[in-house]
């Protein structure tokens, strides 16, 4: 996405982790463009004045339609490519916030959109070298289990063992306590 600008529209729900905000920024309506390498520029509705108003950058404000279309044609002013807050299709529903009228809007100006799924698993669903080693730890027990899970079921089929306890989930409790699980 390199010379990509970027716009989140509609519902924010963490501008702070894509713009380094100082400040918790609210959920909020409004649209925000942030070229590459430079300060992001805001367009809000009037009657929302406060929205985006934690972010760094310039602010331009709109009442209707048309200054919205103005507005908007301005912001977008030299831009190709659009990051947005869409999932084509809707396949990632997490990321598919901006409505499609705004979608219309922008491609309207021109644009080409990309969705912004990229850069929010590059901000906001980053693992902290804690939870990665966490994670890495919980799978390789969970397979550790589901192996000697199999390994019993296949015992028993052998040995012609009655199955109905194969089906129960206490089978795994050894190999849960046993691998990690010190919670109770």
């Amino acid at each position: 996405m390199a010379g990509c600008s970027t716009i989140f529209a509609a519902a924010i729900p963490s501008p702070t982790a894509c713009c380094n905000c100082p400040t918790a920024c609210a959920p909020a309506a409004g649209i925000t463009s942030s070229p590459p390498k430079a300060l992001p520029r805001k367009l809000v509705h009037k009657i929302e004045t406060a929205a985006l108003a934690t972010l760094p950058g310039s602010t331009s404000y709109y009442a209707g339609h048309q200054e919205l279309q103005t507005n908007l044609k301005k912001l977008l002013a030299g831009a190709k490519k659009i990051a947005m807050q869409y999932s084509p299709l809707n396949q990632i529903p997490y990321v598919a916030m901006v409505d499609a009228g705004t979608i219309e809007q922008v491609r309207k100006c021109g644009a080409k959109i990309f969705s912004s799924a990229d850069l929010v698993q590059k901000y906001e669903a980053c693992w902290t070298p804690e939870q990665l080693a966490s994670h890495k730890k919980a799978g390789a027990a969970i397979d550790r289990i589901t192996a000697d899970a199999f390994e019993l079921a296949a015992k028993s089929v052998r040995e012609k063992e009655n199955h109905h306890r194969i089906r129960s989930p206490a089978i795994y409790s050894p190999g849960i306590r046993q691998r990690g699980n010190r919670r109770r």
